[in-house]
């Protein structure tokens, strides 16, 4: 089942965490550009529509936070694009755009 992943459900998400102020401070447009572009490599990353495993499984699997999650490291470190689409993929932690095998 996919997964839906707006800006609305990120700011609702930050709102009782500690990135509150953090994510707050950023302008509706730029959070909303963010989300799209999270999405965007989070969905190349996977090879396909992310989709939320938690209905059919107890992994504890939540693509809809690591989107939220992503979107503020790009929006922290300036690789969310202009035009919401991000250029290349790029990772909390990982430098490189594609897993080394």
């Amino acid at each position: 089942m996919a997964v839906t992943i707006t800006r609305a459900l990120a700011d609702a998400y930050f709102d009782d965490r500690l990135e509150k102020e953090k994510w707050d401070a950023y302008d509706s447009d730029k959070r909303t550009r963010a989300i799209q572009s999270a999405t965007d490599v989070l969905t190349r990353a996977n090879g396909a529509t992310i989709t939320d495993e938690t209905a059919v499984d107890t992994s504890q699997y939540y693509p809809d936070r690591a989107a939220y999650h992503q979107a503020l490291f790009m929006l922290d470190n300036h690789n969310a694009a202009t035009d919401g689409v991000e250029p290349e993929a790029h990772f909390m932690g990982r430098q490189h755009a594609e897993p080394k095998l």
